[in-house]
């Protein structure tokens, strides 16, 4: 089945489940990287309220076998969780109230190509730094809204600004953590995977990223934790991308092919356990804390 088909059968499921007074508008939302996330926006009666619920879950469930009945249930769920949220407006149109929620990430320029001249944005390397607002919600549950160039048109501002309050927002709330690989997973599948599946002659690794694990990448930029990076590993080392959410720190030998063996890893990886719209970048970065400098290795 084709999502096309299974978007027809669902609204049709939706409409008899819901009941009269909801409208319903299929959306292509374009994500990072290029890919399109199929998304569905319920509108009920005068509501100026639009929940915009992801469908492309909902679509691998029928997939795998669950009835459309049931999945018309669980958007309707969804709905009911997102309706009752409220955006406050005001606070969004001031930049005085809004600076504190201003926070920043990476992606891949060629990759978003498509994309960036609507967003401001700021190139560095083969990547660029864009911004987006934290937006709280009920549950303790936190939203995000990207920043686009009309948004600094109402708030009177300029990306340098952007950029300027973004990393001083990361400063103070040091967000940027640097944990070795093995306690970060030891932390997920428990300190039994250290003896029975580490490589003991693997190089030692650290993961940069960030607090609660979102778009912790962009700390590669981070004037200090590179330098407390180059205390770990002595002076240099080499900088692997994960994901958009955090980089591997891995030290550098000099041995002959290693940037290029390490470039053969991220693409590896990328290639098989990354999502499409979460991939950050092909190359292999390097950072010497002598000129202070990150550059492309491989």
């Amino acid at each position: 089945m084709q999502y096309e088909e299974f978007l027809e059968e669902i609204l049709q499921t939706a409409r008899e489940r819901f009941g009269d007074g909801y409208r319903f508008t299929p959306m292509d939302i374009p994500a990072n990287n290029g890919v399109i996330r199929h998304s569905l926006a319920i509108r009920h009666g005068a509501s100026g309220v639009s929940p915009c619920i992801r469908m492309d879950g909902f679509f691998r469930e029928h997939l795998s076998g669950c009835s459309m009945g049931r999945i018309a249930e669980e958007i309707r769920a969804s709905y009911e969780n997102s309706a009752g949220e409220r955006f406050d407006l005001p606070a969004f149109l001031s930049w005085e109230r809004i600076q504190p929620k201003i926070c920043c990430r990476l992606v891949n320029t060629g990759k978003n190509g498509a994309m960036l001249p609507g967003f401001p944005h700021r190139e560095v390397l083969d990547l660029s730094i864009v911004y987006y607002v934290q937006v709280p919600m009920s549950g303790g549950a936190v939203g995000t809204v990207r920043v686009r160039n009309e948004h600094m048109g109402f708030w009177g501002i300029g990306e340098a600004a952007l950029y300027e309050v973004a990393m001083s927002n990361r400063e103070c709330s040091r967000e940027t953590t640097i944990k070795s690989l093995d306690e970060t997973l030891g932390e997920i599948f428990g300190q039994g995977w250290i003896k029975n599946c580490r490589d003991p002659h693997a190089p030692k690794m650290y993961v940069l990223g960030r607090r609660d694990f979102a778009y912790g990448a962009v700390g590669m930029l981070d004037k200090k934790a590179l330098k407390k990076a180059a205390g770990i590993f002595g002076r240099e080392f080499a900088i692997l991308p994960s994901s958009v959410h955090e980089v591997l720190l891995v030290p550098v030998t000099g041995a002959e092919g290693e940037m290029e063996g390490y470039a053969k890893i991220v693409r590896e990886v990328n290639d098989t356990q990354v999502l499409p719209e979460e991939v950050l970048s092909y190359h292999v970065y390097r950072y010497s804390e002598e000129t202070e400098e990150l550059t492309i290795a491989a």
